[in-house]
């Protein structure tokens, strides 16, 4: 096991080292925000003037965010990293525990380019593969991890309560029901939902979402999910007798069917049933004795055409989204060493992690050679994308204690004093119908940012009102175009940086 362990941390080692410089996911902010707040304010929400709100996904993120706020206020990114690549080596261990003759395809399931996103996105994904692997691998305490897998991702009930009647564990499976009950019942009580906003934004429920936005997020989502697919197709391969794979199968259904993508990217929204696919491959794998070169190659001819074809996340686009062409050839001739029960097998298994690394290393990595500090981490993700051109400028000149309304609400909110979310994932006015005229004539917000342009209805409606009348436009070139309140514009301007319009 020890050699396995150390493939796979030189793996997540290099990936940390070879990524540490890339921007956060946008809403992984959101966690930092929510301790921040709490710290200062003692208030556990959004904003500390609004209230507790249940917009965050992860009731077990946001503690684990809060104690890494605590300890290092400016190094939550840094920090949250280290603790989700720790989850990616305790999936790793509790796997091969369980199947000692099994390591290379445990390694294999743990280093696909899907795993490894979850330790740099700094979200709760790696902390369910921690989870998720312990309930399939301690079955005694299935019950404890149905609960922890629940307040870390609400939709892993989907796949720890099948395992839970697959072993016929009716103690634990009742036992884990009635706390959860008792959950909702303190989260309904204290935030007034007992499921996150997000829960109805992700499922279409919520009405924010135009036809056009959720056109948009169809084809991400068919591209996300054909990047998962593609990628775990060589554990589905190897697993699909097990009855691990039912667990798996209905996760997967539900995201593939059910769910709107919004910031799916890597496959995220499926990550979680990794360690059930990983156990299920490792249980037929350790029985098999034919060799799977030609299974591998159908495969790498399919994935290699799939990029050809640029259905799979490639080289170009947002960043954070990026899949460089290393990392598909690296993963897939990984696959081919641990797969292969050839007569030189027992020489190439352990290989495979080498192969991984060397991809992470051709993938034009993002070396850090600036602080890796969160406000150095959030100033990349700011300069990014045009979301959020004019904020830095508005910080300058009008500070920071200012009322601002924003679609892309992670890196405002880092900044400023209360955001008011226009895409509704933490804003409960918005679930219960409020519109955003009534807001804005309401709340008179110091800075307004048109909602990204892929919210077209929500835009239009904001055009055609009252309210953008007494805003002043500033920033022109941008998906987000910033405005000012008219009574504030001379004081905008009065810096010498900010007398420009850009």
């Amino acid at each position: 096991m020890l050699r396995s362990m150390l493939a796979l941390g030189l793996v997540l080692l290099a990936a940390l080292l070879c990524q540490a410089a890339l921007p956060v996911y946008d809403d992984a902010l959101f966690f930092r925000r929510f301790a921040i707040n709490l710290i200062d304010h003692g208030v556990w929400g959004w904003n500390a003037a609004d209230g507790p709100v249940h917009g965050n996904t992860s009731q077990l993120w946001q503690l684990v965010a809060l104690g890494l706020t605590a300890v290092a206020r400016d190094w939550t990114i840094l920090t949250g990293w280290l603790v989700l690549a720790s989850c990616i080596m305790l999936s790793g261990w509790l796997l091969m525990r369980r199947y000692p003759t099994s390591r290379p395809i445990v390694v294999l399931g743990l280093v696909s380019p899907v795993a490894l996103a979850t330790v740099v996105s700094g979200m709760e994904t790696a902390t369910t593969l921690a989870l998720g692997a312990a309930l399939v691998a301690m079955p005694r305490a299935g019950g404890l991890f149905t609960v922890l897998l629940y307040l870390a991702r609400p939709d892993t009930l989907l796949m720890s309560v099948p395992t839970l009647v697959l072993r016929r564990q009716w103690a634990a499976l009742v036992g884990s029901g009635a706390v959860l009950l008792v959950f909702l019942g303190i989260f309904h009580g204290f935030y007034g939902s007992a499921f996150p906003l997000s829960f109805s934004v992700k499922m279409g429920l919520s009405g924010l979402y135009d036809a056009h936005f959720l056109e948009l997020s169809a084809e991400a989502g068919r591209r996300h999910l054909l990047f998962f697919s593609l990628l775990s197709a060589p554990l589905v391969a190897l697993g699909w007798r097990s009855r691990l794979m039912l667990p798996a199968a209905v996760f997967f259904a539900f995201h593939a069917l059910a769910t709107v993508d919004v910031m799916g990217l890597h496959g995220r929204f499926y990550a979680p049933c990794i360690p059930w696919l990983v156990a299920a491959a490792a249980q037929e794998w350790s029985k098999s004795r034919r060799g799977g070169l030609w299974m591998w190659v159908v495969w790498a001819i399919t994935v290699g055409v799939s990029i050809q074809q640029g259905l799979l996340p490639g080289a170009k686009g947002w960043s954070i989204g990026q899949v460089s062409l290393w990392t598909y050839a690296a993963y897939v001739l990984a696959a081919g060493a641990m797969l292969w029960r050839g007569r030189w097998a027992a020489h190439v298994q352990h290989r495979g992690a080498a192969l991984v690394i060397i991809g992470i290393v051709a993938s034009q990595p993002s070396l850090p050679s600036q602080s890796l500090s969160d406000s150095a981490s959030v100033a990349r993700l700011r300069d990014l994308v045009t979301s959020w051109r004019g904020l830095e400028r508005a910080t300058d000149c009008l500070g920071t204690d200012l009322h601002v309304y924003h679609s892309e609400i992670g890196v405002p909110g880092f900044y400023f004093a209360r955001v008011t979310d226009l895409g509704g994932l933490m804003n409960k006015e918005a679930h219960q119908g409020v519109r955003f005229e009534e807001m804005c004539l309401r709340d008179r917000p110091e800075l307004l940012f048109m909602p990204h342009r892929n919210y077209k209805e929500l835009n239009a409606e904001i055009r055609r009102g009252a309210c953008l009348r007494d805003y002043k436009r500033v920033i022109k070139r941008s998906s987000s175009p910033m405005f000012v309140r008219r009574d504030l514009v001379q004081e905008y301007r009065s810096s010498p940086r900010c007398s420009q319009e850009d």
